[in-house]
């Protein structure tokens, strides 16, 4: 595993939180390219980059990538491998994108060592006839990743809000 990720390759270390801002938009395409056959395997498609490295639990190595996804926007997804470099899980923690008058947004938070906090949103400004609201229309879905002692990410969908469908 060592051959294609160590510690210093990334960005920061340990952050606790996951959003997609302006500064992270504008940097990191300064950061360290992900070279792995797995890594690209789980993505499908973009460019990947390191970007954090996690010690939440020693048993595994993790991290974190964004990928540039060209015209779909950029995600941030967490991997958990074992030590000898073998995929356990990942999920996609964090992202932004846009299409047409729609603006998609995922940002993540630890709520505890072995719990984040994943809220998603899409939302619009514009009504269906392309005139600018007084203020955004949007669904939302919060979620709880859980990290296994196993070193599985499961998702549960705790609510969701939507406003888009039933024109609220």
């Amino acid at each position: 595993m060592t051959d294609f990720v160590s510690k210093d390759s990334f960005a920061i270390e340990n952050p606790t939180s996951f959003v997609i801002d302006s500064a992270l938009q504008k940097n990191y395409k300064k950061f360290h390219k992900a070279n792995n056959r797995q890594i690209d395997s789980a993505i499908s498609y973009g460019r990947p980059y390191l970007y954090s490295w996690h010690q939440r639990d020693t048993n595994f190595i993790e991290f974190t990538t964004i990928v540039d996804d060209s015209e779909h926007g950029i995600r941030i997804v967490y991997f958990i491998f074992d030590k000898n470099g073998n995929m356990i899980s990942y999920a996609q923690i964090a992202n932004i994108g846009w299409e047409e008058r729609m603006i998609y947004e995922t940002r993540s938070e630890f709520k505890s060592n072995d719990t984040l906090i994943k809220v998603s949103a899409a939302s619009t400004w514009f009504d269906k006839n392309g005139q600018k609201m007084t203020k955004p229309k949007g669904d939302s879905t919060f979620s709880e990743l859980t990290f296994t002692k196993q070193g599985q990410i499961i998702e549960k969908k705790l609510f969701q809000k939507d406003e888009l469908a039933s024109g609220q």
